[in-house]
Order: C-alpha cells, then structure tokens, then sequence
C-alpha cells in the first residue's frame, strides 16, 4: 500500500507546484486578449504534456488502448477542467493557486460518483475525510456570498470540479486494461487533438506576445502537471480507487496556496488572503490527512 500512497503524494507535488507557475503564465496575457491567451496557453499545455509523455510511451506503443472511457476522461480532464481552472484563476485576479481552493469540492463528487456509479466502500476515515472537505466547501460558499471573492471564481471553480470528478470515473473505467502511462498518454493525446478545432481561430490571430518566454509555464504546466501528476494520478486510482484518490490529493491546493503566497512574499507583492481561504484550506488538509491515515 505504501507505493500506492506514493502515487497520490507525486500527483501533490506536481499539482502544488505548477500553480504558483502557471499563475505567472495568466498574468502575462494581457487583458484585452484573454480569452484568446488561455486557449493557446491550454494549447501549449496540452501539446507538451502530450509530446513529455510520447518519449516514455512511443517506444513501447503496442499497449496503446484507445477506448472511449479514457478518451472521455481525456476530454473531461484535461480541456474542459483545465480550461475552466485556468479561467476560474483569471477571475481571481490572476491567482490560479487560490483558484484551485475552490475545486476542492471535487471530492465530494468524486466519492458520491465513486459510490453510486462504481460501487467503492467507504470507511469510517473517509467519512470524517469528507465531513472536513464539506466544511471547508461550504466556507467557500460563505465567503462567495458574503462577496470575499468574486462569486464567477467559485461557479467556475466549481464546474472545473465537477467535470474533474467526471473524468474521474472514467479513468477508473478505462485503465484497467493498460499501464497507467499508457492510459494517461492516450487520454491526453485524445484531449489534445479533440481540442485544436477550438484553439484554431486563436492560432490564426496569434497575438504579439506570444513568445517563448511566455509559453514557458504553460510548457512547464503541460510537462509537470499532465505529464507527471496525471500519470501518477491515473496509478492511484487505478491502485486504489476514485474515492480514497480524491480526498489524499485534496491536499495540494493548500500546498500549492503555501507555495504561491510565499512566492508572491519574496516579490513584496501583495500577499493579504481572505482569511476564509485559509480557515477552508486547512479544513481540506485535515480532511486529505485523516485520509492518508488509511494506509
């Protein structure tokens, strides 16, 4: 079980630390070309996690699977969810590491899908693991309400988590006949060629800002995030399900607020948080820790 936990904690890492880098990446596009600046950011994403994994799965390609439960986790996972994340972290002035606080509700699709569709047990941890993430969701509510945060953030946020938890099942429903490489690879490859009719009128009026430099985080993103922490995720849930998966990877926003408030410290730029954005993201660490405690 302990390799199994690995897993989930790689996926932590990559995730915590591609956010503070692809919040860098939303703030260099400037704001009368946004929406066109995030498609070909998410473009760029796609293109070289697709490209980071080929050099693993190319070589040995005979166990590629192309069936429509890893295709639709492809579609669900990578361009939409991501898409919506990357839009959600634009309605919070740019910060995507606060952005992804609010699709911690993921979980609570994630077990209820997991439960219902997929028949997976709970145990008493996961039940105290998803009091502490209700709570802290419902934090979030609060302070969307109350006008903390711009409430276009959470609703975004919150169909990046829904379309998250619906790619989560069929990742379940699709790697259990290849290596979870191989299932990643093709997920995200479908993901990418699905999504280039939609990014092509924006490769056509390619803006002046387009540079390498600037395609730098998303490339980072698409290598750290898709091509590292996917795999790794696709392992664990097929090593130890969609519901216990979801709630020890609830823990990375937390990590990856800490990473960019400290970033952001070490620029002497403004690093003042809502205080419910801390009080929810710690209820989400409690809640991914109890359920580490499982293994």
């Amino acid at each position: 079980m302990t390799s199994n936990y690995v897993y989930a904690l790689v996926s932590i890492l990559a995730w915590a630390v591609s956010g503070p880098v692809i919040t860098y990446g939303l703030k260099q596009i400037p704001g009368e070309t946004k929406a066109r600046g995030i498609l070909l950011g998410l473009l760029i994403s796609l293109l070289s996690g697709t490209a980071s994994l080929s050099l693993w799965v190319l070589p040995h390609a005979r166990g590629l699977d192309f069936s429509f439960p890893l295709i639709a986790a492809g579609v669900f996972t990578f361009p939409v969810a991501t898409g919506l994340y990357y839009l959600s972290g634009y309605a919070f002035g740019g910060k995507v590491e606060i952005a992804s606080q609010f699709t911690r509700v993921k979980p609570l699709f994630s077990v209820a899908f997991a439960a219902l569709v997929l028949g997976e047990l709970l145990t008493s941890r996961t039940w105290i693991s998803l009091a502490f993430v209700a709570v802290g969701t419902i934090l979030f509510l609060i302070g969307s309400l109350r006008g903390t945060f711009r409430f276009v953030a959470l609703l975004l946020g919150l169909l990046a988590a829904l379309s998250w938890a619906i790619g989560e099942i069929f990742i379940k429903l699709g790697t259990g006949g290849s290596t979870a490489i191989n299932s990643t690879f093709v997920s995200l490859c479908s993901a990418t060629l699905a999504f280039v009719p939609v990014a092509f009128p924006a490769i056509l009026k390619r803006p002046s800002y387009v540079t390498p430099k600037w395609a730098a985080p998303f490339i980072f993103h698409g290598i750290v995030s898709f091509g590292i922490g996917y795999a790794c995720f696709y392992a664990s849930i097929r090593a130890i399900g969609v519901g216990k998966t979801a709630l020890l990877t609830a823990f990375w926003p937390a990590t990856s607020l800490v990473l960019g408030w400290a970033i952001s410290r070490a620029r002497k730029e403004n690093t003042r948080l809502p205080r419910v954005v801390w009080i929810a993201s710690i209820l989400l660490l409690l809640g991914s820790l109890i359920q580490a405690l499982d293994f």
